[in-house]
């Protein structure tokens, strides 16, 4: 029952939050009656679960308000339809390799613009160089291309997508240079290095479609499937069986 009141007053929380735009200050502020409610009345079990789940209720807002981005002139999205741009940053991320692109996340640090003013900045951006570019995790790279928001489609929203991972910017199709090498996190970079090793195993001791399927199953890598392979999957509705989370 207790778990009840504390998760209902945290869910609650972050709805009236959402709803009311109440500031930090006013949650802060908001903490000391339910606190001089449970002094008053601890020693009454229901009333006291009452106060705790108040007391939850603030902290699941201002969870909620602080999960909220905040922009200002040091933000890359703050650059966004500013023309040609370039951007200096490292890969942040495993690059995602397609077709006839690749997918970087790269945090960036440092933009050129049109005007050849340079700020230091702040914030993640997607870029998607043209195959048969190679980069790494950890590689620090000057990305040139105009920088964008994410497109929004009729029936999927990529903005809202990258969204949710902290990215608000793009650049399609751009020049790309490598600048260092080994800039990230060593234990990332061994991980995603003895990710890839795996993943040359399993080519190596199994022929194709079987080794996509497997690399795609173990390690969530299904780009080298045929594209029947992956439609087959689509309409059988199977598809999370090679998701690395399935």
């Amino acid at each position: 029952m207790p778990l009840v009141y504390l998760s209902t007053g945290w869910l609650m929380g972050i709805w009236a939050a959402s709803m009311l735009a109440l500031p930090i200050e006013v949650l802060l502020l908001a903490v000391l009656v339910p606190l001089i409610g449970l002094v008053l009345w601890w020693r009454e079990r229901r009333v006291r679960l009452i106060w705790l789940a108040a007391l939850c209720a603030i902290f699941g807002g201002l969870r909620y308000q602080l999960s909220l981005p905040r922009f200002d002139q040091n933000s890359l999205v703050t650059y966004n339809n500013a023309g040609e741009v370039t951007i200096e940053g490292v890969i942040d991320a495993e690059p995602d390799t397609r077709d006839t692109y690749i997918n970087l996340r790269v945090k960036a640090d440092r933009i050129t613009l049109p005007d050849k003013t340079v700020y230091s900045i702040e914030g993640l951006f997607l870029t998607r160089p043209s195959r048969p570019a190679e980069f790494k995790y950890g590689d620090r790279i000057s990305v040139t291309g105009s920088l964008t928001a994410p497109p929004e489609f009729a029936t999927f929203s990529y903005k809202d997508y990258l969204a949710r991972q902290g990215i608000y910017s793009m650049i399609d199709r751009p020049r790309v240079s490598t600048l260092a090498h080994d800039q990230g996190s060593p234990i990332l970079a061994a991980i995603f290095a003895f990710k890839a090793r795996a993943n040359e195993v399993i080519t190596h001791i199994l022929p194709e479609p079987q080794a996509s399927l497997l690399t795609g199953i173990l390690l969530g890598n299904d780009a080298g499937l045929p594209a029947d392979v992956q439609d087959e999957f689509r309409r059988t509705g199977t598809t999370h069986i090679i998701a690395i989370s399935g």
